[in-house]
């Protein structure tokens, strides 16, 4: 779970400050072993999100006019395009004729494209060669195919196992490029309990392979704005399935069904750690730097006594995963906001009493501790009559 981070991309920088994720906290409690994915990061962490500028997608190897090159498969465009740098290179082997193209064309982002003409290519997947027409466009792919050549030439695409085939001829697909912001559903139904935390088991929807890199979930905000439960955002390791950090705040049992869209993953390129003495929890999923904090030092030393090391490396790793929960000192307290204490007269009326009196001689001593009370914020000052 993120308290305070940078993510950066290559267009900008953006502070995600701790006001901002308020609602990523989660309940001190313990949780399933699915959390050995998860790791938190410190708020002085910088994660390098993958937001190439580059084209993702679909690829097939090709030869267009004698030229290897990575066309991008897209059924969304109807025209198959090749970009002017690829057409630059066409151009050096022999002169290609181009003829003007009257239809303005647009890219994803609703742009215009800057046409330079139309003409006639010769497109070779494997030991097939086709000619088809093809457009000149600045794209920032060497050619994207398009519906016209995949309808022409039958072509049946297998996202799931990243094949092409054409006219029955099957063609391998690579996908390349960095993953964007994909969705992350539920793969069962669960139930969180009032006031509880529960890492649940999700699958990223509208990817045909995860990359072997950390994951960065965070809320889905359709499904935040519903206060069904929030979502903490965290690091995972992807294998697969991802882990789902839910928290239920309310008061009563909370229902989500599988295949409910929770949140969204974005790829983790690199995680860079401040040079800072003393910060332990900012490590790559899968590693472990973190040392036991200095007041649970007497507790480990008093406890490894009669285990064998490779108990007392499990204590350890338990001792600094739940460190929070042990005080520091006796004057250390914890305290939360989502409980508030009450206590019922059922309508009786305050009663008023005289002060007792103390003996002279315990009076130093309350008044002591009424002060060390109050300097540690458990009492303050009342005016009551």
């Amino acid at each position: 779970m993120i308290k305070d981070c940078f993510v950066k991309n290559n267009q900008d920088e953006t502070k995600m400050r701790k006001s901002d994720l308020k609602n990523s906290t989660s309940l001190k409690q313990n949780t399933d072993s699915q959390k050995k994915n998860c790791s938190i990061v410190s708020s002085t962490t910088s994660l390098k999100v993958d937001q190439d500028i580059q084209e993702s997608g679909l690829f097939i190897k090709a030869m267009v006019n004698g030229t290897q090159c990575n066309l991008l498969l897209d059924t969304g465009v109807t025209l198959t395009i090749l970009s002017d740098q690829l057409y630059a290179e066409l151009d050096k082997t022999g002169k290609i004729g181009l003829s003007p193209v009257t239809q303005r064309i647009v890219g994803a982002d609703g742009a215009p494209l800057t046409v330079q003409g139309k003409g006639l290519f010769c497109i070779r997947l494997g030991s097939q060669e086709f000619t088809t027409q093809a457009v000149i466009a600045n794209i920032k792919a060497d050619g994207i195919i398009g519906l016209d050549f995949l309808q022409t030439n039958q072509c049946l695409v297998d996202v799931c196992k990243t094949k092409m085939y054409v006219h029955g001829v099957e063609h391998e697909l690579e996908l390349q490029g960095n993953i964007g912001c994909f969705r992350v559903s539920l793969c069962e139904n669960i139930s969180i309990p009032p006031r509880s935390e529960m890492v649940c088991p999700g699958r990223v929807l509208d990817l045909p392979k995860l990359p072997q890199i950390p994951l960065l979930i965070e809320p889905y905000a359709k499904f935040q704005d519903s206060g069904r439960a929030l979502v903490a955002r965290f690091l995972v390791n992807s294998s697969g399935k991802v882990a789902v950090r839910l928290m239920n705040i309310s008061s009563q049992s909370q229902t989500i069904f599988k295949n409910t869209v929770i949140g969204l993953t974005s790829p983790v390129r690199e995680i860079i750690l401040p040079e800072k003495e003393g910060i332990v929890n900012n490590v790559m999923p899968g590693e472990n730097k973190e040392t036991l904090p200095e007041h649970l030092n007497d507790l480990f030393d008093r406890t490894k006594t009669d285990l064998s090391e490779e108990q007392a490396t499990k204590v350890k790793s338990i001792l600094i995963k739940f460190s929070q929960i042990f005080s520091k000192s006796k004057d250390d307290f914890g305290r939360t906001s989502l409980i508030k204490h009450r206590i019922n007269t059922e309508g009786e009326k305050p009663t008023k009493q005289p002060p007792r009196r103390l003996p002279h001689h315990a009076a130093e001593f309350v008044d002591q501790e009424v002060k060390n009370m109050i300097d540690k914020g458990i009492v303050e000052p009342s005016s009551s009559p």
